[in-house]
Order: C-alpha cells, then structure tokens, then sequence
C-alpha cells in the first residue's frame, strides 16, 4: 500500500485498514458469530437485564441507529442468538434477551480469544502495536496541524 501524502488520508486509511484487518480476525474467531454480532452481544449483556434493554437503548449505548441495530437484531434472533420481545411498559419499543445459544457463543468467543496470547502470535502483535503507535502519532501531528489552520476547535 502506498503511504499517502496528506496525513488526513494516511490517518482515515489506517483506521479503515485496522478495523478491516480485526473483523476479518475476529469473524474467524467464532462459528456463526460476526464480530458485529458479537460486538452487539457484548453491549447486551453490559447492559442491565431487569428489565432486559430496549433497541434504542442498545443503539444509543453502540452510536448506532435504530434500525441498524434492529436489522442486526433480526438476523441474530432468526439464528436464535436472541429474543425480541414486545415492551410490556411501551408497546412502540421492543426488548432483547440473549439466548442459552447466545450466551454459549459469547463464551466461546471470549474463550477463543484468550488464543491471542499464545507465542505464535506475538509477532502479530507485536507488529500491529507498532503499527498502532505510528498510527497514534500520525492523529497526533494530524490534529495539530488541523488546530493551526483553523479546521479544529
């Protein structure tokens, strides 16, 4: 790949080329379960259960819409990852629980994950850390040129 001349290029790249690169991992690390699945998984269960959440708290709680969360939704609860319930209290929202095969998929994900500290892998990571920390100060410098020019703040 070949390194941009503008910084706002190399920063937005870089961002795009790191998350690419971790959803393709991590789509690797679970049978049936995307990592933005497993992301939407995740912020279910961090979220308080009684009563279970609603899609716009979910959507709020991920900076994400309404309906890209129940689209998700949807596709997770036709793989019995979830319910969609109807809201008791709202009948214009609708709640989520998690599943006995959700759950057993969020295990086996953070279970799969602990593989990441193996030997084989410490190049990997040793690699994308470096690379994090380049990117880190190509944001920093970024975001000080753009304050001297007027574009930020």
């Amino acid at each position: 790949m070949k390194i941009p001349d503008r910084t706002d290029y190399l920063i937005f790249g870089g961002i795009f080329l790191l998350a690419n690169k971790l959803q393709f991992v991590g789509d690797k690390m679970v049978e049936g379960l995307s990592t933005k699945q497993w992301f939407l998984l995740r912020t279910i269960m961090d979220l308080p259960c009684d009563p279970p959440p609603t899609i716009s708290q979910i959507a709020r709680d991920m900076d994400s819409t309404r309906q890209n969360i129940t689209k998700m939704l949807e596709k997770m609860e036709r793989e019995g990852i979830v319910t969609i319930e109807e809201n008791e209290s709202d009948h214009r929202s609708r709640r989520i629980r998690i599943t006995e095969s959700g759950l057993r998929q969020a295990r086996q994900a953070a279970e799969n994950a602990q593989g990441w500290k193996t030997p084989a892998r410490q190049k990997w990571r040793y690699s994308s850390g470096t690379v994090l920390k380049a990117l880190c100060k190509s944001c920093i410098i970024s975001f000080t040129v753009w304050k001297c020019k007027g574009v930020l703040f």
